[in-house]
């Protein structure tokens, strides 16, 4: 689980891209490229390539499809999370990755 300086820190880093974002008047960087969406895969034969079940990555799915936000769902195992998940977020998902910034917590991930 995230420490609570990791996530005040995404807070910050995620109020300073919206405040960016906001000033220039355009919202083109982030619906330019696709999101990745991290979430908990589902169980059975498929694998790493079903959709879990999480309330939490469901809330996320539900607001980017509100706001119009392209994304690319990668369901994640024990064994197929990203290093930087892992490392800096202790495998945490929900969890976001766009360009170089990355979040957890699905209310970050929802307002992003």
């Amino acid at each position: 689980m995230p420490t609570a300086s990791v996530l005040d820190a995404d807070r910050q880093r995620w109020r300073a891209l919206k405040d960016k974002t906001a000033a220039s008047g355009t919202t083109e960087d982030v619906a330019s490229s696709k999101i990745l969406l991290y979430l908990k895969a589902g169980p059975g034969d498929e694998g790493a390539s079903a959709i879990g079940d999480c309330p939490y990555a469901q809330y996320v799915r539900v607001a980017l499809e509100e706001k119009g936000v392209g994304y690319v769902l990668k369901p994640c195992t024990l064994y197929n999370k990203p290093l930087w998940l892992v490392q800096q977020y202790g495998g945490a998902l929900p969890a976001i990755s766009h360009g170089t910034e990355q979040y957890v917590e699905s209310e970050i991930c929802a307002q992003y």
